[in-house]
């Protein structure tokens, strides 16, 4: 026969209650365990990845253990090798961030300008992602006009990159450039800005950095003509006394 929780002794209904409470307990910390292990695990993924983007080269797992200050487990190895822009080499056990372009020198860079048939240019942001001397590297390559470079305005931080063709003489004798088309190039005015302003907006083409609408205000605006003052005639006062006073200009 079946007893209820009644029939117990509080000894017993405190023992069962005591049972189910360390059960929701454990199972409670178990969860929190796994979260926290799982938060763990991103963490120090985070922290690996950011390493590996600064340095250079290929890193050995002991190297980078010796860098974040604790052992890379199975589990940390296998999700670094799992990650699209890190290589493990098992047989060297290192691990090296390739970035997009996987530029890592001013020779490397110069290579894929060079190699753009186009002329796009790259991306500084993209650039950075796993080069420490990206930034140094544009700034030296624009003083010796290797390539030409768009900044921000206001803190003059490098945001494109296109190479300076015309460091590569491209009117050489074995040149594919036709000479007659080069000098037709080099004779063409480039207009002022104003008047390239005001031509686009003439075509319907809205400016860059321009504020084309106070532009067409500006010019639609009628100049103002002064309207000529009238000279004001002197008015005689105390006309009323006009019989009373005497005139004495005679005697000037």
């Amino acid at each position: 026969m079946k007893r209820s929780a009644q029939d117990l002794s509080p000894v017993k209904r405190f023992k069962s209650g005591n049972a189910l409470a360390v059960a929701a307990a454990a199972a409670a910390a178990a969860s929190t365990i796994s979260e926290r292990s799982q938060d763990s695990l991103t963490l120090r993924l985070i922290k690996c990845s950011e390493i590996l983007k600064e340095n250079n080269g290929p890193m050995t797992i002991h190297d980078l253990e010796m860098s974040i200050g604790y052992k890379i487990d199975s589990q940390l190895l296998s999700t670094l090798a799992q990650v699209d822009r890190i290589d493990y080499n098992e047989e060297e056990k290192t691990l090296y961030y390739h970035s997009l372009h996987n530029i890592k020198t001013a020779e490397d860079l110069m290579k894929v300008l060079k190699k753009q048939q186009a002329f796009l240019g790259l991306q500084v942001k993209q650039l950075k992602d796993g080069w420490n001397e990206c930034i140094p590297t544009i700034r030296k390559l624009e003083k010796n006009n290797e390539i030409l470079v768009n900044k921000t305005k206001k803190d003059q931080t490098p945001k494109h990159i296109w190479l300076n063709v015309e460091k590569l003489h491209l009117l050489q004798e074995d040149s594919e450039t036709d000479k007659s088309f080069a000098d037709l190039w080099h004779k063409i005015e480039i207009p002022d800005h104003e008047t390239l302003v005001k031509k686009l907006i003439e075509n319907k083409i809205k400016p860059t950095n321009v504020d084309s609408d106070a532009l067409k205000n500006k010019n639609s605006q009628p100049v103002k003509q002064q309207k000529k003052r009238k000279s004001r005639k002197g008015k005689i006062t105390n006309t009323h006394l006009k019989g009373i006073l005497r005139d004495y200009s005679k005697m000037r």
